[in-house]
Order: structure tokens, then sequence, then C-alpha cells
């Protein structure tokens, strides 16, 4: 596990949450999720927070514009699928830390949590794609 790693943990077991996003951002809005599995829950205008370190990183350094990336918590593990494509053009990115007060935890998604206002980030970290000490289990797809 790499240190970037290592300190979200830290964050994470004293109660914040994490968000991941290509972009900067003083504040977070609230936004149309993007889930290809149609949960309801997921496609709610908010901000998405997980506590897991490994999926905030993902987040922060894939662009899901150029195709599929799935992830989840299993039992309190990460996996991450993603299209060649994306692998492969990994990037920079930020994570953010959460103060956890304003979130309701998801009833169907393992350590997913959502706000419906606007959150302002207690710290943010830039990451890039070596900050991820996690697999990635490729896949190709035609969406």
């Amino acid at each position: 596990m790499g240190t970037v790693q290592r300190h979200l943990h830290y964050l994470v077991d004293n109660g914040y949450l994490l968000h991941g996003s290509n972009k900067l951002h003083e504040i977070l809005k609230p936004s149309t999720g993007f889930c290809l599995s149609g949960l309801e829950e997921n496609l709610q205008v908010a901000v998405y927070a997980t506590i897991s370190p490994v999926i905030a990183i993902f987040n922060a350094i894939r662009n899901r514009k150029l195709g599929y990336t799935r992830y989840e918590l299993i039992n309190g593990n990460p996996y991450l699928e993603a299209d060649e494509k994306i692998i492969k053009t990994l990037g920079n990115g930020y994570v953010y830390v959460l103060n956890n007060y304003q979130f309701k935890k998801s009833q169907i998604e393992e350590g997913q949590f959502s706000s419906f206002e606007e959150v302002i980030p207690f710290r943010i970290f830039e990451v890039c794609k070596y900050d991820l000490c996690y697999p990635i289990s490729s896949k190709t797809f035609d969406i």
C-alpha cells in the first residue's frame, strides 16, 4: 500500500469520507450519478462519497468518458474493472476528504454515501496513477 493510500485509510478510520474526481473543485456540487447498473440510488443528483481509498483514487485518475469502468466494495474489499483504453490513459486527479455529517449511507451499495447539498472539502490530495496500488481487471466492452 502506498503512502497516499495509507494516509487516506487513516482519515477514513477517523470518520472521514472520500470523493475522487479528475477535476479540481473548491466546493463539490451535487450532480447526476453515472452508473451502468441502473440502480435508482446511483442516478440521483448528489455528491457521492466512499470509505474506500482505492475507489476514490480510481475515480480521481480515470476518464470515464473514454469507456467502461466498474467498481464496488465486496465484503470490504475493492473490486475495480475497466476497459483497456481507460487503464492505458489513467492520469492525475484529486481525492477530496469530506466530513461525514452531511452524508447518508447507501442502503444498497457497500461503503457508499451521498449528500444532496454542496460539500466543502476538509482537505484535497492530488493523486496520480502511481498512487493506485491495487489491480484493475481489464475488460473489453463496446458500449
